[in-house]
């Protein structure tokens, strides 16, 4: 038998769970769920976390379930109480020091709640529903009781607190997201949990508030995680046989991105001969957006090159220009020697795959490559390249390098983003997936 403790979203009402509990119970297990003091303009995280220590009690072989805005709330927890298991659900993921009010522009949640509406022929701008966004697929006599109630008061008090855990507590952690939620997004969760835990999340059908519209289902996958849990020694992933890393690192890795201009057959080389022309507001914005999300840059030195020849030599004063000449630049070369001539540049030095690696592990922002073929190709082979970018032109050009060439095994990527601009350009984003092996 496990116990489910049972930590609400926003709002703190324990009432979120009244579906659910019954279901768990029928199946042999414990349910508590817990009313935080969310009124209360008092009370932080620290007392949201004291609620829970206190429901726990004296109870053991813990499963803590955290729906929405329960994820600030339930790695407190952990660090309080033995938590066999923690289950984040359609959860928010923080980073040390984040407040729950910066995680919202940090994480880029309206950018991809926006673009999520649009895939699904809805628009935020002219209809604007939360009600929807949240009871969209609860049955109308659940919804209608929750509407009876009022929506419980959420007090600002800890949104603008910084997170103070300092890293991932070592607890076995799952994350469980429907698929139809219109609020958190699953492709925008895919990307902010792999980022922030390392971890590919686990999918159910439902939307933000699945134990309002789906409370069978989600025992049953909240039963399977209780029966299957890990330990901390197999959540904590070894090396080698005698040596565990601490997954709380990979949180913090770097995310490693290839951003390419190519045409639709792929052809990569030249691109300030065929690709400027397709350049409008929309990919400025997406520039502008990269620019936002990366602190450095890798190079290759074809690549390194050609851009120091002619970007130190534009006027200041426009975005691309200040970034490019400022940005600290990390070179790929066996031939250049130091000092480099480009503002901010260093040459990799010894094994480039390792070197890459040890960058990725140093604190900072993502890691943006530019051009540079054949380093992508062999990141791509070492698995370092985290995110390809693609921005695929409307034009053929019959000859040039090519960004994959003959030779280049195959590999699985998953696309996670497609957007397309006015002058026909499609912004296409994929992560690297399981590689396959040549036939």
């Amino acid at each position: 038998m496990a116990t489910y403790v049972l930590t609400p979203g926003a709002g703190g009402d324990a009432w979120y769970w009244h579906l659910l509990e019954p279901e768990l119970r029928a199946r042999g297990h414990d349910a508590v769920a817990v009313d935080l003091p969310a009124d209360e303009d008092s009370a932080g995280f620290a007392q949201y976390a004291e609620a829970v220590v206190e429901a726990v009690g004296e109870r053991t072989g813990i499963v803590l379930v955290a729906q929405s805005l329960g994820g600030f709330t339930a790695p407190l927890v952990c660090e309080r109480v033995p938590v066999a298991l923690l289950v984040m659900l359609n959860a928010m993921v923080p980073s040390p020091g984040e407040s729950a009010s910066e995680w919202w522009t940090n994480t880029g949640h309206a950018k991809a709640r926006a673009e999520q509406a649009a895939r699904d022929g809805r628009n935020l701008a002219a209809d604007e529903d939360l009600m929807d966004a949240f009871f969209h697929d609860v049955p109308a006599e659940v919804a209608a009781e929750a509407r009876a109630r009022g929506e419980p008061r959420q007090s600002p008090t800890p949104l603008e607190e910084p997170w103070p855990v300092p890293e991932w507590p070592e607890v076995p952690t799952r994350f469980l997201q429907g698929r139809d939620d219109r609020f958190f997004p699953v492709e925008f969760q895919r990307r902010v949990v792999r980022e922030r835990l390392g971890i590919a999340l686990d999918e159910m059908a439902g939307g933000h508030l699945v134990a309002l519209g789906r409370p069978k289902e989600l025992a049953d996958c909240l039963e399977a995680y209780g029966q299957g849990r890990a330990s901390r020694e197999e959540w904590m992933v070894g090396r080698q046989a005698n040596e565990r890393r601490d997954l709380t690192k990979e949180v913090r890795m770097r995310k490693l991105v290839a951003v390419e201009l190519v045409s639709v057959d792929g052809v990569m080389e030249k691109p300030e001969e065929w690709a400027f022309s397709y350049s409008n507001d929309e990919m400025e914005e997406a520039n502008a957006a990269g620019m936002a999300s990366s602190d450095a840059m890798l190079l290759g030195r074809m690549t390194y090159e050609g851009m120091a020849a002619f970007w130190p030599n534009q006027p200041a004063g426009t975005p691309m220009v200040d970034y490019l000449n400022s940005v600290p630049k990390f070179v790929v070369s066996e031939t250049l020697k130091e000092p480099l001539e480009w503002n901010n540049s260093t040459l990799i030095k010894g094994d480039p795959a390792g070197g890459i690696a040890e960058l990725k592990r140093q604190p900072g922002k993502g890691i943006t490559i530019i051009g540079s073929g054949a380093l992508v190709r062999s990141l791509l082979k070492d698995g370092l390249l985290d995110e390809f970018q693609l921005m695929v032109h409307p034009i053929v050009l019959g000859s040039g390098r090519r960004l994959f060439e003959d030779g280049v095994g195959r590999r699985g990527l998953e696309l996670v983003q497609s957007r397309t601009f006015g002058t026909g350009v499609v912004h296409l984003t994929y992560r690297s997936a399981v590689k396959e092996e040549e036939e």
